[in-house]
């Protein structure tokens, strides 16, 4: 059903209101700007041969601003600036293949039309490229940057305008509408399910996955940067004597890559175990880098990631073993018997609601709905399974106000869905390599 809330609806909403140039100035002021721009082309995910830039990635982490500090919210938001990177590449270059590239005029047109390069009303040449000149970008980056977004908004909303919705989608939403119910919705976990795994197990998929556990090569890099020559000369000459000098910047490489100034890659390179010292005069002085410590690569030990594997098969178990489990409680519960889990309790609930949170075809709102019985399920949750208890259903009248609003909002939900079926099935068939090293995850 389309009540549901489909993971991508954010980032369609994001891509089809178009970000003007008021969007980058809040950028350089919650501040960075400068270092994004000096990132270079690493990239973090490469789309069917497409590079997301280390560049683009952080620079879209910066618009969740303190969340990303909240070190419960960072992974999850990491997780899903990557994923929507991935998803607006898909669309570009599917959008392009379909002949949907926005010409010259429509972006002209766009970036005229922007407030923040205006002057009186009316567009202004000058600002538009001091503006730009402020935060590191050259006109033609911006303009390509716009180019992508109404490029994938043709696309998007060439999907959602071929959206309708059939008599029987209406007659079963505006039913779900119309009733409320109360009850209870019991929950049963993978938490729930006792499981156990063996050494053999956790041996065998080791073994048969030894490739996930992979170890890149790495180098451990320590950086000064001195103003004075003397004191410079003197750094070197110390580490050349093997003496611990204090007050270095250290870098992890290659998953520190963009953090390392690019006008000294080159002398990394160059360093090597045999020769791991350099001093090298720099716009701001001189830089004395020094080749701390190499390691090879390799495959992770069995015990280095044995908890791990542990989790991943007791959850794999947990997942399996649990719809059983579910079965049982609404047996259970059918009987009249007491059981133990946690439910939580809502009373003249609107129907639609229960889309929300189960996975419901129409044949099962159907049966909650019309049929005498009480108990129902399990269906799919979030995680885990759900059983309702049904105590009570009754039905209001929508007048015909409520019932236009409706179907409105109601086509509205489909349109994001189709558009979300869409991507996914653009990313199921893309061929996507993340560099996990390179984003720290």
């Amino acid at each position: 059903m389309y009540s549901l809330v489909y993971k991508n609806k954010k980032f369609v909403a994001g891509v089809i209101g178009l970000v003007s140039l008021a969007f980058l100035l809040w950028l350089l002021w919650v501040g960075g700007i400068g270092d994004i721009a000096n990132i270079g082309q690493n990239c973090v995910a490469k789309v069917d041969g497409s590079c997301i830039t280390l560049r683009d990635y952080r620079r879209e982490l910066l618009r969740y601003g303190d969340l990303v500090q909240n070190k419960d919210m960072e992974q999850l938001l990491r997780e899903q600036v990557l994923e929507s990177l991935i998803v607006q590449e898909l669309l570009y270059a599917k959008a392009k293949k379909l002949g949907f590239l926005a010409s010259n005029q429509e972006v002209i047109d766009l970036i005229k039309s922007d407030p923040s390069f205006q002057e009186n009303g009316i567009f202004s040449t000058s600002k538009y490229k001091e503006s730009l000149a402020r935060l590191g970008l050259e006109p033609t980056e911006y303009e390509e940057y716009i180019r992508k977004i109404l490029t994938i908004q043709k696309l998007l909303n060439l999907v959602g305008n071929a959206v309708y919705l059939t008599p029987k989608e209406e007659e079963i939403n505006l039913l779900s509408q119309s009733f409320e119910i109360s009850g209870r919705l019991y929950i049963i976990n993978p938490e729930d399910v006792s499981v156990s795994v063996s050494e053999k197990e956790i041996l065998d998929f080791y073994t048969q996955n030894r490739e996930n556990f992979k170890r890149e090569p790495t180098k451990v890099v320590r950086l000064w940067i001195e103003k004075d020559k003397q004191k410079a000369e003197e750094i070197y000459r110390a580490l050349r004597n093997r003496q611990e000098v204090p007050n270095f910047k250290e870098f992890k490489l290659p998953q520190q890559e963009g953090e390392f100034p690019a006008e000294l890659k080159g002398e990394l390179n160059r360093l090597s175990p045999t020769d791991p010292i350099s001093l090298v005069k720099t716009g701001e002085g001189y830089a004395i880098v020094f080749l701390f410590k190499e390691e090879t690569g390799g495959y992770k030990s069995l015990e280095e990631v044995k908890a791990q594997i542990e989790r991943t098969l007791k959850e794999k178990k947990a997942q399996e073993q649990v719809k059983s489990l579910a079965e049982k409680v609404k047996e259970d519960l059918k009987q009249g018997k007491d059981v133990s889990y946690k439910f939580f309790e809502f009373s003249k609930a609107p129907a639609i609601q229960l889309l929300s949170v189960m996975k419901l075809g129409e044949k099962d709102l159907f049966e909650i709905l019309l049929s005498k019985e009480k108990v129902f399920g399990p269906y799919p949750l979030l995680k885990g399974y759900g059983v309702l208890v049904v105590q009570e259903r009754s039905k209001k009248e929508i007048d015909q106000k409520q019932r236009t609003e409706f179907i409105k909002d109601l086509l509205s939900l489909k349109k994001d869905a189709t558009i979300n079926y869409y991507i996914e099935s653009l990313r199921k068939g893309a061929k996507v390599k993340i560099n996990r090293e390179l984003i720290g995850g």
